[in-house]
């Protein structure tokens, strides 16, 4: 996904303590509440997940989340989030849809918030966005 995995992977331990960061990520969340009715029915991907600002932030709204993102770190920084919060429905993989194609899974909602200005072949994410939505999902 990104073209220097190993940066991210360098600065996780850090990454949540950049409050614009996390108020971006308030904000972005709080505008797909508004235009899209969350469910516990529904499955969710976050792609280029990091960290988990989203992912953690949509977790009480939604039925079960699939964080993904191209950076080990981020995924292990994700992973504490998910023991540590006791969360139950968010599950974390690395998935890289510039380089590989997109898993079987599918979803009623596809977010990738701050994310998409680091991916190079753009055209590739997104048509593989569409493949993982379900009839009727949300990009």
């Amino acid at each position: 996904m990104f073209s220097n995995s190993s940066y991210f992977d360098s600065v996780t331990a850090k990454w949540d303590d950049n409050p614009k960061r996390v108020e971006m990520a308030r904000a972005i969340v709080n505008a797909i509440k508004e235009k899209v009715h969350l469910s516990s029915k529904m499955d969710m991907l976050d792609y280029g997940c990091g960290t988990g600002l989203f992912s953690v932030l949509f977790s009480s709204q939604v039925g079960h989340i699939t964080g993904a993102d191209s950076s080990a770190g981020m995924i292990r920084t994700l992973q504490k989030k998910i023991i540590k919060g006791k969360i139950n429905n968010l599950e974390v993989m690395e998935l890289d849809l510039e380089h590989i194609p997109a898993p079987p899974s599918r979803y009623h909602l596809v977010v990738s918030g701050m994310a998409m200005h680091h991916i190079k072949d753009v055209r590739t994410v997104i048509k593989a966005f569409y493949e993982l939505l379900l009839p009727g999902g949300h990009l």
